[in-house]
């Protein structure tokens, strides 16, 4: 009888010490972290310093661990084409990839097609200002995934942004701002599904344009969030401006702009 008792307790400290080891392995976990690629570089811009801005941004205000990939060209021409991106299978190590280029002198339907293959496929995007005027060709390829076509833009001025759809679980809790030195980007629908979350103006003049929206690409319904603001290193350190593009990316992502999304204050 003692012995049978003795094996009883050894089975349940067994078991009681497995689930303790258990919980710890769990708490020890660290979740993956979110693999972005961000594709930057070519004319008009000063994309290192900008995407600089933009990755310690996203991340401070990311609570999942971002591992940052980047494909840059640095030499400062429109009609640039990344090698990396000719790789059939470029977009596969990565969960999201963020298009921060200004490629105006890229053409090649062949090169464009490779690069919107994996969006095509459900790989989610977030698109930034000039790479909205980038890939152009004689069909709406490109601005089918951006969901809207860049036509012109104005000189650099202030602009004013105000949300236009306040309660999308991007814009939540959000204000408008003003951005410095801003090019206001004159917009034309090109997906009548895009869902335009706030608009701006140069202040005091020009009407309000799109300038920032989601939406849902290619038969596996990729998310997208595009902005046509980030023209200057200023206006993409607002701090309105990074909550409102951080939050675009989890959303983009299928998270929670909510809950995986960390408040910054302004002030800091």
């Amino acid at each position: 009888m003692q012995q049978s008792f003795l094996v009883f307790s050894g089975i349940i400290t067994c078991l009681v010490w497995t689930a303790a080891a258990s919980i710890a392995q769990e708490e020890n976990e660290t979740p993956d972290p979110i693999r972005a690629l961000i594709v930057s570089g070519g004319g008009s811009h000063d994309f290192p310093t900008q995407l600089e801005i933009l990755k310690a941004g996203i991340q401070e205000r990311t609570k999942p661990q971002i591992k940052w990939t980047v494909y840059l060209d640095e030499s400062g021409r429109s009609d640039v084409e990344i090698p990396s991106l000719k790789n059939e299978t470029w977009a596969t190590p990565f969960d999201i990839v963020i298009h921060h280029h200004c490629f105006t002198r890229v053409v090649d339907p062949g090169y464009i097609d490779q690069i919107l293959k994996p969006h095509r496929e459900g790989v989610p995007a977030v698109i930034i200002h000039s790479s909205l005027f980038s890939f152009p060709t004689n069909d709406p390829r490109w601005e089918a995934f951006c969901g809207m076509k860049a036509v012109s833009h104005f000189p650099e001025a202030k602009v004013s942004v105000g949300l236009v759809e306040p309660r999308h679980a991007i814009t939540a809790g959000l204000s408008g701002w003003e951005s410095p030195e801003e090019e206001l980007y004159v917009l034309e629908r090109i997906d009548p599904e895009v869902e335009v979350l706030a608009a701006s103006g140069i202040v005091g003049d020009a009407e309000p344009q799109p300038s920032m929206w989601t939406h849902q690409f290619g038969a596996a319904d990729a998310r997208v969030f595009a902005t046509s603001l980030g023209n200057d290193a200023a206006g993409l350190r607002v701090t309105a401006y990074l909550d409102a593009v951080s939050r675009g990316f989890l959303w983009s992502l299928g998270r929670s702009p909510e809950a995986d999304h960390r408040e910054i204050d302004p002030a800091d």
